[in-house]
């Protein structure tokens, strides 16, 4: 958590859409806005929505969030990794970059070993 930026205050808005957002999956989106920071926070919450739901206007939570110079055209940060209360995280970002890198590494792996294939069948010159 400490390669983020950090925001901490009282929720002032909390709810699953924001003007027009969003323009998908609507039901899996949580639009949180903090006291002391000037944009709206955007949280996927597929799988964590009961915990987000948890969260109630007034209660003082910490967003973990990857400063961004400009967010999108209606105002909403969408670079959020993590969201406490009481110092228990209630939120937690699960990218795909353990999943990417997985293929990448078996792809790779794969192509290797058909290569070395190939190289003693005499079929690949070295």
């Amino acid at each position: 958590m400490k390669d983020y930026s950090q925001t901490s205050g009282p929720i002032v808005y909390l709810d699953k859409q924001f003007l027009k957002l969003p323009y998908t999956d609507k039901g899996k989106y949580r639009y949180i806005s903090i006291a002391n920071y000037p944009f709206m926070f955007e949280i996927y919450a597929n799988k964590q929505t009961a915990n987000i739901d948890k969260l109630s206007i007034g209660d003082k939570i910490t967003v973990y969030y990857e400063e961004i110079e400009k967010p999108n055209s209606d105002g909403v940060n969408s670079s959020v990794h993590f969201i406490t209360r009481n110092n228990v995280a209630i939120f937690e970002q699960k990218g795909n970059a353990t999943l990417i890198s997985t293929c990448i590494l078996c792809v790779s792996v794969l192509v290797l070993l058909v290569g070395f294939y190939f190289y003693k069948k005499g079929k690949l010159q070295w």
